[in-house]
């Protein structure tokens, strides 16, 4: 009886092993298969002969400089003057040409804006982010009146003198 008991046990033993080795070899190649179909659809194939240039692909913003502003504006005691420098940009060489065109209109609205400014609103901490946003508000909507257009993405203040 002791006999039959113990050869039991070691068929026993040997088919539970060959269970778990074959449990842990069929998650591997489980594993490997997933990690090589995600490996694989991971790739694009892009064709040898294209004539578009990779970086060509990317939009490049254009920056058209505008003229030097110099304006007075009012303080409490006495009048101050402001130079302002802009640059405007924009993805599109169309509306670059637009712009360049329509220049003498984007220097009035800015004149305009600029007109209603006083020495404490300028001097303000935090002033600056907020006339950008202004300029551009105001430059897209006399390109819009203009051309139909919002082509204008952002304005850049690149110098400012308040004095």
């Amino acid at each position: 009886m002791t006999n039959v008991a113990t050869e039991e046990q070691p068929k026993k033993k040997t088919f539970l092993i060959l269970a778990i080795v074959s449990v842990v070899l069929l998650a591997l190649a489980a594993g490997g298969w997933f990690f090589y179909s995600q490996k694989n659809s991971n790739f694009v194939e892009v064709s040898a002969d294209s004539d578009i240039a990779p970086m060509a692909m990317v939009k490049k913003p254009q920056f058209i400089s505008m003229p030097r502003f110099v304006v007075s504006v009012e303080g409490e005691s006495r009048l101050h003057y402001l130079m302002l420098e802009l640059s405007l940009m924009t993805y599109d060489p169309e509306q670059q040409a637009a712009m360049t065109e329509m220049m003498p209109v984007l220097r009035n609205a800015v004149v305009k804006l600029l007109n209603g400014k006083t020495f404490d609103n300028l001097s303000v901490s935090g002033s600056l982010p907020v006339l950008e946003d202004e300029l551009r508000d105001v430059l897209q909507a006399q390109m819009n009146e203009m051309t139909g257009s919002k082509g204008l993405e952002r304005v850049l203040i690149t110098k400012l003198v308040v004095q």
